[in-house]
């Protein structure tokens, strides 16, 4: 009869488990993440666990949210390819601002066609959007590149005792490893949808918690020369291959919960690095951080955006690119 019930309740504990799995895994489908586990580990240069975009099959390459794209852009297409972390993978919506920003262009134009292709990732930070620039995405010929980045580049430098200049000591961390990257018991743990999500949520908020305490004591001055030294390398692989590139700074909210432990200041610093790096190289610049003027409506966190803030932002890029081919808004 203890044998039954024994039996009985390891039924229902592991039903329970598979009901929650099964739950998060389509949670995660409908935020555009995939039911099953897909092979992350695509390129032997990344090993975050959101893969390089875009994935290739067949000859052609699948970018944010699926979107296809032959190698070479069609005749008359003028192809803009975005690069950037999570605010513009931006998977908690259902839009991004390359998508919206191809619609606008494309309803307002006449005899030209723009495609914009999103091949940012979740936690990229420049240093990865300069290798899948350099070795993958300079193979699909786009004519203009938007460079979006601070955030995940910054946050570097309160990983480990110090930031090296690879960023290793930020995402050589388990919180940033795809599973097949993961070693030991964390392997096996990760490859559960729902204990990866637990334990990630827990991680990221014991990690917000401890950052807290270190923020004080971080000095990013080598961080920013590295931070800088990478857009430089972005700007001049582009130029070697006639790729207009375009740089931008990163709105943010503060007083928004996540990412408690950057400093405003540091922030508003590598947002100069930015701006500083388009004007010594002649590149375009967009300043969505005084666009979006920390406007709480436009955000869900920090940096992360809200539909309309996605749209604000759609919108920014939009005006300067009309400024740029001068065509009607």
């Amino acid at each position: 009869m203890k044998y039954k019930k024994n039996i009985f309740i390891i039924i229902i504990v592991i039903s329970f488990f598979v009901i929650c799995e099964v739950s998060v895994r389509f949670l995660l489908f409908s935020q555009g993440k995939g039911f099953f586990r897909e092979r992350r580990f695509v390129s032997p240069w990344f090993t975050v666990y959101d893969p390089p975009l875009p994935l290739e099959k067949d000859g052609i390459g699948y970018f944010r949210r699926g979107k296809p794209a032959a190698r070479t852009p069609a005749p008359g297409v003028i192809r803009i390819i975005c690069l950037g972390g999570s605010t513009t993978a931006n998977v908690s919506t259902k839009i991004d601002y390359p998508q919206l920003l191809e619609n606008k262009l494309n309803s307002n134009t006449k005899g030209i066609k723009f495609e914009v292709l999103n091949a940012a990732a979740d936690a990229f930070s420049s240093a990865h959007s300069l290798v899948n620039f350099e070795l993958r995405l300079i193979y699909y010929h786009p004519a203009y590149i938007i460079v979006y980045h601070n955030i995940n580049d910054l946050s570097a430098n309160y990983f480990g005792k110090k930031i090296t200049s690879d960023y290793a000591n930020k995402y050589m961390n388990n919180l940033f490893l795809a599973p097949e990257c993961k070693i030991g018991f964390y392997r096996v743990l990760f490859k559960s949808k729902l204990i990866s999500y637990i334990l990630a949520s827990i991680s990221y908020s014991l990690f917000d918690k401890q950052m807290q305490s270190k923020a004080e004591d971080v000095d990013i001055v080598y961080g920013k020369d590295i931070f800088r030294n990478n857009l430089m390398n972005i700007v001049a692989v582009a130029r070697q291959n006639g790729i207009i590139p375009i740089l931008a700074s990163q709105a943010a909210c503060f007083g928004k919960n996540n990412f408690s432990y950057i400093n405003k200041n540091d922030f508003i610093e590598y947002n100069a690095v930015i701006k500083d790096v388009a004007s010594k190289t002649g590149c375009i610049y967009v300043d969505s951080f005084s666009a979006l003027n920390e406007n709480p409506e436009y955000f869900i966190d920090l940096v992360h955006y809200s539909e309309s803030g996605v749209e604000k932002l759609a919108d920014v890029f939009y005006d300067n690119l009309c400024a740029i081919f001068k065509i009607g808004k």
